[in-house]
């Protein structure tokens, strides 16, 4: 996404709620793949994704019609600690 490479342009650091922002225009797209490049950009700046960011990655999947990737994010999700809030 071109906003992420103007915020550096400027000094501006991206964070979790930028990311998860932008995995959900994802989501809404059912962009999966780049939803997945999100997150693996985040962790490569050490950016932990939340709760939030675990939720909009799992619609995306399913918005993307691929149900098995998102068992496969609640996998992680759990493996890293991550605990629903319901």
């Amino acid at each position: 996404f071109e906003v992420v490479e103007e915020m550096r342009l400027k000094g501006v650091r991206a964070d979790v709620v930028t990311y998860t922002t932008l995995i959900s225009v994802c989501s809404e797209t059912g962009d999966m793949p780049r939803a997945q490049e999100m997150v693996r950009e985040m962790e490569s700046l050490n950016i932990q994704p939340d709760v939030v960011t675990y939720s909009t990655l799992i619609n995306c999947c399913m918005k993307a019609g691929e149900p098995e990737k998102a068992f496969e994010v609640v996998e992680e999700m759990r493996l890293k600690g991550v605990r629903a809030d319901v």
